[in-house]
């Protein structure tokens, strides 16, 4: 079985384009491209308890994701709740919540708490 670790792996050196925050439904939608082959992905993120992003740019090159789905002593779990405002011990009172860290090698820093994802993965333009 693959685990959520080995699913979001690929998006390394891929680009966010687009970002859309939905504060009502409480969702976080993530517009991704592979630059080479233009494959493009949709990540949308589920009952989002605090998202953080910081210097979007033109360009913004995911460099590693990282997805705590418990408590960890790592100094990037650490800077997560940092940024998210969040208490460390979140993960031990809500099981169901999850933190996903988008570290860059250019631009968007993205952080979020939230309790369940998809991923859509699109061959086609995301116009709508």
């Amino acid at each position: 079985m693959i685990n959520n670790n080995q699913r979001l792996h690929f998006l390394h050196d891929w680009e966010i384009t687009c970002i859309c925050t939905d504060r009502i439904n409480n969702s976080v939608e993530l517009y991704i491209t592979n630059p080479d082959s233009n494959e493009k992905v949709l990540i949308i993120f589920h009952n989002v308890k605090s998202f953080y992003m910081s210097e979007m740019l033109m360009q913004n090159v995911i460099l590693d994701v990282l997805l705590f789905e418990q408590i960890e002593t790592s100094d990037y779990y650490i800077h997560c709740c940092k940024v998210l405002n969040i208490e460390h011990e979140l993960l031990r009172l809500y099981h169901d919540n999850k933190i996903i860290y988008f570290e860059p090698s250019v631009g968007a820093e993205i952080a979020c708490c939230f309790s369940s994802f998809t991923i859509n993965v699109k061959s086609e333009s995301f116009a709508q």
